[in-house]
């Protein structure tokens, strides 16, 4: 708290990102974090944007959070299909998570969800079960969605599964380019059943089926975004990405 006082009064900072996705373990610490906040009236608003831990997400955390600023939460469940969860001993229950989801959802906070598609041994039918689950993301009033492709990372079980199975080969400027999600098209797959185009396919699906469904959801959203669009009051990622897109100058 008082680093955030030091900046505002240096740099009179009005908006804070934590990147840490164990901001959120411990209730009691929140409450107090946001309470201090609050008590101090520093007037800024605060994101939580590379994803959260879920456990300790109640209603009464989450308004908390709101009143102290938190406008953006991400929650990152990667998948919706148990069996790729108990395989990336990903140690959470898809239903407690959506249910925390729903919290933040009912304390006014902009949700945003992050899937991950290409684990090596996910196949079409696990994709099926998180295009269902994208579905109903959108129906429960979710604001934004990302589906990144998996990538290995070094010190991570399945980066040592993949190398001793030879399908990477060198710790090399190769390898670590395919960690760079410069494009929703990205060029490698590590999956055993499904081609790279296979995977974004299934990705750009995703993105269709969960902003076409919000439209159709939540019809009163899609028109305050063309208005947050055209009054340059961006409240999701995507709405500053669409804004940051048309304010391109096409090159030379």
């Amino acid at each position: 708290v008082e680093e955030i006082r030091k900046y505002i009064k240096l740099y009179n900072v009005t908006n804070i990102d934590f990147y840490d996705m164990t901001t959120i373990i411990n209730k009691e610490w929140i409450i107090k974090f946001s309470k201090l906040i609050i008590e101090n009236n520093f007037n800024i608003t605060w994101q939580l944007p590379s994803g959260t831990r879920a456990e300790a997400i109640t209603k009464e955390v989450c308004d908390y959070m709101y009143e102290a600023g938190c406008r953006n939460l991400a929650f990152s469940p990667e998948s919706a299909s148990e069996r790729i969860l108990k395989q990336i001993e990903k140690k959470i229950e898809i239903k407690s998570f959506t249910l925390a989801i729903k919290e933040a959802l009912s304390s006014k906070m902009n949700v945003k969800v992050n899937l991950i598609f290409g684990f090596p041994d996910e196949r079409h039918r696990d994709i099926l079960v998180n295009l269902k689950y994208i579905i109903y993301l959108s129906f429960i009033g979710v604001h934004d969605l990302s589906i990144w492709s998996f990538a290995p990372y070094p010190g991570s079980k399945i980066y040592s599964e993949l190398r001793q199975r030879g399908r990477i080969k060198d710790f090399n400027k190769d390898y670590l380019n395919s960690l760079i999600y410069a494009d929703i098209f990205q060029e490698v797959s590590w999956n055993d059943h499904m081609s790279v185009k296979w995977i974004n396919f299934y990705r750009l699906i995703g993105h269709m089926f969960f902003y076409i469904f919000s439209c159709i959801f939540h019809p009163i959203r899609a028109l305050k975004v063309i208005h947050n669009l055209f009054t340059g009051k961006h409240e999701s990622r995507t709405e500053k990405f669409i804004a940051e897109f048309f304010k391109k100058k096409p090159e030379e």
